[in-house]
Formats: structure tokens, C-alpha cells, sequence
């Protein structure tokens, strides 16, 4: 309603997000069947989905490290954790739940960003 008001046709912007979004999946998905020599139906599953989700919202979504990081930290952290066994997937969803609780916005945040960088780093915000 806001953009709306000022003038902006925000079906415009949602069309535009959406078909960068696709074009950004296509590329990623070529990229992907290269490497992998092959690509099919069992690579794209909803769990694997699911798993991207949690890199953003562990890492968080306001900034662009933040999927980086959380990307980082929930593929090394099951291997971290490979040596409690089969408990290792209690630990694996109790670690998620409490960094959700304690870091509702993510590990990385526009404000952790703007204390850290140098100034001539820092996001225009």
C-alpha cells in the first residue's frame, strides 16, 4: 500500500523479483548439472529445500553473508556432530531451535554489518 501511494507499481517489482528469481534458479541449475555430469529428479527434493530455507534463516535474510554463513554452518555442523551417533540429529534440531529463539534475525544482521565493517564496506542501507 505504501508503494503504492508514492507512486510505485508494485506488480511491476513482484514480476521483476519473480523472473530474476527464475533466472537465477535456471543458471544455478546449469551450473549444477555441469559439475554433477547429470541431473535429476531426486537432487531437487523438498527436504534439500527445505534444507536452503535453513541456511536463511540461520544465516539471515537482510544481508548477503547471512545465507553464506548459514550455509557454512548447517553443512559442517552435521559432520561436527557425526561422532554422537544417531543422537546427533537431536543435538542437530535443538542447535536450530535455540538459534532461532536467541537470533530471531540470524547470525548476520544490517546492524552486526554497519558495527564491523570499515566504513568504506558498509551497505547503503
Amino acid at each position: 500500500l505504501a508503494a503504492s501511494a508514492m507512486g510505485i507499481n508494485p506488480t511491476q517489482y513482484k514480476v521483476l523479483a519473480f523472473v530474476l528469481g527464475a533466472i537465477l534458479a535456471g543458471i544455478v541449475g546449469a551450473i549444477a548439472a555441469h559439475f554433477l555430469n547429470t541431473w535429476n529428479a531426486r537432487q531437487g527434493t523438498f527436504d534439500a529445500s527445505i534444507t536452503y530455507l535453513a541456511f536463511v534463516l540461520v544465516g539471515g535474510s537482510r544481508t548477503f553473508l547471512g545465507p553464506i554463513l548459514g550455509g557454512i554452518v548447517l553443512t559442517a555442523l552435521p559432520e561436527i556432530l557425526r561422532g554422537l551417533g544417531d543422537a546427533r540429529l537431536i543435538f542437530f534440531g535443538l542447535l536450530l531451535l535455540l538459534g532461532t529463539i536467541f537470533y530471531p534475525q540470524g547470525l548476520i544482521t544490517p546492524e552486526l554489518l554497519r558495527r564491523c565493517l570499515p566504513t568504506a564496506l558498509k551497505p547503503k542501507i
